[in-house]
């Protein structure tokens, strides 16, 4: 197994609501020394968190202070020029195939410039709730999962 584990939004969400998928990613991120998700995770996040909310604003601000502390525990990976320059290659690569979102394509590119800062010989495992992104994470030679 992996030190390093990326992981995409739709996770950070499930774990910052508590709801089953959070349980079962919870479990999983215990395994890693390293957490990394992109700061495009920040923004998506609070979209999920609002979405959950339905208006109830006591809790959203419960979800805004739980997803806090769960950002606390990653490295955040910033959106680069060349994170943006593999995105566009992966969309032209899997959007017609896998129907690749530019967002997923985005968060799969910055986990290829993570590995490609990486010692040589070190891996980073993906864990993703989106069956598109997963199938672009095995695309491209990562190991991960997704969760159901």
């Amino acid at each position: 197994m992996s030190n390093f584990l990326y992981t995409d939004a739709s996770t950070l969400v499930s774990v910052t609501c508590a709801d089953s998928r959070g349980q079962q990613a919870l479990r999983l991120l215990k395994k890693y020394n390293y957490l990394i998700t992109s700061v495009l995770s920040e923004v998506e996040t609070q979209a999920g968190i609002v979405t959950q909310a339905k208006g109830d604003l006591q809790l959203q601000v419960t979800l805004e202070d739980n997803a806090k502390e769960v950002f606390e525990r990653f490295q955040i990976a910033h959106i680069t020029e060349a994170v943006i320059a593999q995105a566009t290659v992966l969309i032209r690569r899997y959007r017609a195939m896998l129907q690749l979102r530019p967002l997923d394509a985005i968060h799969v590119a910055t986990a290829q410039e993570v590995k490609m800062q990486l010692a040589k010989g070190q891996v980073i495992d993906y864990l993703t709730s989106d069956q598109r992104q997963s199938r672009c994470f095995l695309s491209e030679g990562f190991r991960g999962t997704c969760l159901d």
